[in-house]
Parts: structure tokens; sequence; C-alpha cells
């Protein structure tokens, strides 16, 4: 089984009003405003698996800086509920209090996997601040569902979208929460090499990694060094899409030599989101 854990739909009133949601949200207006950027429904989505061999694709959310937008995108993949070929995740903003914490829960009993993908910069809210995120951690355990986060190299070139949300916050938030099931997205930020040290593996299980956008970050050798440095059953696939196709991404992955039979592919993404 193939698993894309990392792909993002819109509801067809972004796609068709791309410039009213520009001029409301500015993370969304640094990423989307240039009508080159791409935007996806899951009709997009189905036909892409279908081509690519994809068998489950896990569509995150748009981390919108207002509550109701959030709330707006999850409607729409409560729409997509019924197929179950999806694993839907949604977003609150942190700072909504218990209106968030209320719409997690909302979304968690519609059966959705978890919470993301969630931007500490597009969405003004550090991950120190256990205040804004302690309750839905708490939700998230309860319920054993993931928190996908955006997370940011803290060298390289900058890009539209970068962020800070460097490897360093990114483990000083799994270890503050042990049992929440983590996927840092796009390798982490760099966060796979620490695993290097010692002291670094044995230290948070729950802690996962999924390969989103890859080919615009590193050269293909990341899979083999990132799968070796923190253990293969921590990293999984993930394309980005529509940001790149599901064709074009697994091209990357195994033009690196990635065995087919690798849960970074499969195996890791099922295992994690309880596909």
């Amino acid at each position: 089984m193939i698993v894309d854990a990392h792909v993002h739909l819109f509801p067809p009133a972004v796609v068709a009003n791309r410039a009213a949601y520009s001029a409301r949200d500015g993370w969304f207006r640094q990423l989307y405003e240039p009508p080159r950027a791409r935007l996806a429904a899951a009709d997009d989505l189905l036909r892409s698996m279908d081509q690519a061999g994809v068998d489950r694709s896990v569509v995150a959310a748009f981390p919108w800086r207002e509550q109701a937008l959030c709330e707006e995108h999850n409607a729409y993949h409560r729409e997509l509920a019924g197929d179950d070929r999806l694993a839907l995740l949604c977003t609150v903003q942190p700072r909504a209090g218990r209106r968030a914490a209320d719409e997690l829960s909302r979304c968690l009993d519609a059966g959705f996997a978890g919470l993301g993908e969630m931007n500490v910069d597009a969405q003004g809210v550090d991950l120190a601040e256990d205040d804004c995120w302690g309750p839905l951690v708490e939700a998230l355990v309860q319920a054993g569902a993931v928190l996908m986060l955006h997370c940011s190299e803290p060298v390289g070139h900058a890009y539209p979208g970068k962020g800070r949300n460097t490897p360093d916050k990114v483990y000083a938030f799994a270890l503050a929460h042990p049992d929440l099931k983590l996927v840092a997205a796009h390798w982490g930020g760099g966060l796979p090499f620490y695993y290097l040290m010692p002291e670094m593996g044995p230290s948070l299980p729950n802690l996962h990694f999924d390969s989103a956008a890859t080919e615009f970050l590193y050269d293909a050798r990341v899979y083999n060094s990132a799968l070796d440095a923190a253990g293969a059953g921590r990293s999984m696939f993930g394309s980005d899409f529509p940001l790149l196709s599901q064709d074009r991404a697994l091209a990357h992955a195994r033009s690196a030599g990635v065995a087919a039979a690798e849960p970074y592919f499969g195996a890791t993404a099922a295992k994690v989101y309880r596909l």
C-alpha cells in the first residue's frame, strides 16, 4: 500500500475566489495569491491518486489565522468523510480557546485523523504557549489522534511559507508532550539528522516525519540519509500535492533507490494515522 501522508485540498469557494481569501489571510496570500500557485479540490486529488498508484492520502487543512476560516475549511473536509481513500485532518486557531477545542472535538467525533497542518508562523502562536496548545494536545492524546506541524529549516534558501518553526522548537514541544503522536512535516526542518546524536533516538517514540515538498528543499540523497539517521519506521512519504504532483514526488523518492518495501512508502503512515 502506498500512502501519501501530506496533501492539501481547498473548499470550492476558496478555489473560485482566491483573491478574496488572499485579502483576508496573510499566509494564504503569501502562498496562493500568484495565479500559478495550484489549488486542488477532491476530484483533482482522486484523479492524481489513480494515476500515481497511491492507495490512501492524508488530507491536511490550511492553517488559517481566523478560527472562522478554519471551521469553513473543516466543514468541507467533513463533506469528504465518506471516501475511505482519504484520511482527513482539521485545523483550528489555538488562541480561540474553548471554541477551538470544541471544533477539534467535533472533527475527531466525525472521524478525522487529527489536527494539521498547523503552522505557528501562519497562526501567530508559539509552540511554547502551553495555555493555547495544552487543551488541543490533551484532546488529541485521548483520541489517539495526530498533530501534523509545519516545520522550517534554520538554514538554506528563503521561500514563501518557510517560517521559523525550526527543529529546536519542534523537539522541545515533542519532549513536553511525549504521549502525543506528532508528525513533523517537511522532514522536521532537518530534525532527523540530529538522530545521529545517541540521546535522540530512544526519547521520543511518537515523533515522526513526512517528506512533503522534498524536491524543493533537498536533493535525492536526503531520503536514505534521513531514513538511516532517524530509523526507517519514523519517516513517511508525502508529496505536498498539489504543490508537487504525486507522480513526481514518488519518482524523486524512487530515484534515490528507496526500496518499494520500505515502511516509508506506506506502513509508517498507516500505523501513525490508523489507516
